[in-house]
């Protein structure tokens, strides 16, 4: 799709995929696939272990934000870029605080104090690069009337 998109997968394992501009995607349940291509993309896997993407396939360029809630399972993030693109904390669920960072070979592991819970794992980041400004609340928008408030 090309423009401002807004995509929800809904149930199932979906490919998502937002093309150009600035979109707004979740996977809600299953074990999806997300890309966001060019443009500042909006990237949420929701519930399920899903795989995402900012801009890696495209070559494109742009600041990711990729959300994570408590409880949605653990997403993979490919191509994070640090100082460009950010992790999105939802609102109410979880602060940098709540967090911990831990290295894994070549990746890093984003957990929760609070439990043994792993929200994502970071293709090829040191855990050492990513500091407190890596990180931003941003509200939850796991359905439409959330996400439309975004725009």
């Amino acid at each position: 799709m090309d423009g401002d998109d807004i995509i929800f997968g809904g149930e199932g394992s979906d490919r998502i995929g937002g093309k150009s501009g600035n979109d707004i995607l979740s996977g809600d349940a299953g074990n999806d696939f997300i890309w966001g291509d060019d443009g500042n993309d909006t990237i949420m896997g929701g519930a399920g272990n899903d795989t995402l993407v900012g801009d890696n396939f495209s070559s494109g360029s742009g600041s990711d934000l990729f959300v994570f809630g408590s409880g949605d399972g653990t997403d993979t993030l490919l191509d994070f870029e640090v100082g460009t693109d950010r992790i999105g904390l939802v609102e109410g669920e979880l602060l940098f605080t709540d967090l911990t960072l831990t290295q894994d070979g070549e990746n890093t592991l984003l957990g929760t104090t609070s439990s043994d819970e792993t929200l994502a794992i970071l293709n090829g980041i040191q855990a050492s690069a990513l500091t407190e400004s890596s990180f931003v609340i941003v509200a939850d928008f796991s359905n439409l009337e959330e996400a439309m408030a975004l725009i």
